[in-house]
């Protein structure tokens, strides 16, 4: 072995004894950083406010379809009328939560068809 250093990693190791930028780059990259990130927050705020107004626009003109839809889902299944039977049963007697029953009965059938495995 020959006690001669390899030029390539004496340049490499040179690099390494330079010496790093200041402060004052350091102080000036920290200041852009912080410029960069007000930015970013104003910019997502008014992007907010942005959708604020146009949705507060578009929801008036859906507000009839709303209610139509609210009183659709709440029909009675079954007129229990005034009795204490139906006060219990009246968050689940009406269309509504016969929409989410099958629904939820769709997605756990569809999870169970995708998780199963066919061996022969």
């Amino acid at each position: 072995m020959s006690n001669e250093r390899d030029p390539r990693l004496q340049a490499l190791f040179a690099e390494a004894d330079e010496a790093l930028d200041d402060s004052e780059f350091t102080r000036h990259i920290m200041d852009k950083m912080r410029r960069r990130k007000m930015q970013r927050r104003l910019s997502a705020v008014l992007a907010v406010l942005a959708l604020l107004v146009v949705a507060s626009q578009f929801l008036q003109s859906l507000q009839p379809v709303a209610v139509v839809v609210t009183q659709v889902l709440t029909i009675e299944l079954i007129d229990l009328g005034n009795s204490p039977a139906g006060w219990i049963l009246a968050p689940i007697n009406n269309l509504a939560t016969v929409l989410i029953i099958l629904g939820k009965g769709l997605e756990v059938s569809w999870g169970r068809v995708r998780q199963s495995t066919y061996t022969n």
